[in-house]
């Protein structure tokens, strides 16, 4: 494959690590709750229908390349703006619009690292993401600690979305900040009560964060 085709043909993906298939050094790293982001080339599918499949791209693979994996990526997220989306705003009674985000081809859970651009707003303290199935995600950007009120429906709305899916991702809810993604360690106690694990840095935004 040409090196124009093959970068014309990267994307991104979240990965269940349960799956396997990434081989032992993929360009790819740990976002918690069992996932993984990891940069893809998409490869024509033999199968009836024509659909998409994903080759990890290894570390290995890129050096003999000679090509920088952290220019790959950000070839990958350019590519990923050429991705139909279906994006849905839904009111809330924390003064902001939960978005619910679908895939009309390429599956779009991958998307949640670039919540940014797929929302079309900034996004200075980041955004509460959840990641139900390989073709949808959930986000909410964060203006204030109110925010975190809509973490449990935010899982129940997800769990929703898994039963029955052919591809359920995660429960889990992640923390999206200038491209990446990390867990925010919730756990569920009851339809209004949670606990959170979080990373110093969620900390420090947090901690900056107006009340209401």
């Amino acid at each position: 494959m040409r090196p124009e085709v093959r970068d014309a043909q990267l994307s991104l993906i979240i990965s269940r690590q349960q799956d396997g298939g990434l081989g032992s050094d993929p360009v790819a790293y740990d976002i918690g709750e069992g996932l993984s982001a990891v940069l893809v080339v998409k490869a024509e599918s033999r199968r009836r229908g024509g659909s998409h499949e994903a080759m990890t791209v290894a570390q290995h693979a890129a050096a003999q390349w000679g090509a920088d994996p952290g220019a790959l990526w950000q070839r990958a997220l350019a590519n990923m703006r050429q991705d139909k989306l279906n994006i849905r705003a839904f009111d809330t009674n924390v003064g902001v619009k939960m978005h619910v985000v679908n895939g009309t081809g390429w599956p779009a859970v991958g998307q949640a690292l670039r919540v940014e651009e797929v929302l079309g707003t900034s996004l200075p303290n980041g955004a509460i993401v959840t990641l139900p199935t390989n073709n949808s995600f959930i986000a909410l950007p964060i203006q204030s600690r109110q925010a975190l009120n809509m973490i449990p429906f935010m899982v129940q709305t997800s769990r929703q979305l898994m039963k029955g899916d052919p591809a359920p991702m995660s429960d889990g809810v992640f923390w999206y900040s200038r491209g990446r993604l990390e867990s925010m360690g919730v756990t569920l106690k009851s339809d209004q009560d949670f606990s959170m694990r979080f990373s110093g840095t969620f900390k420090q935004m947090l901690d900056s964060l107006p009340q209401g």
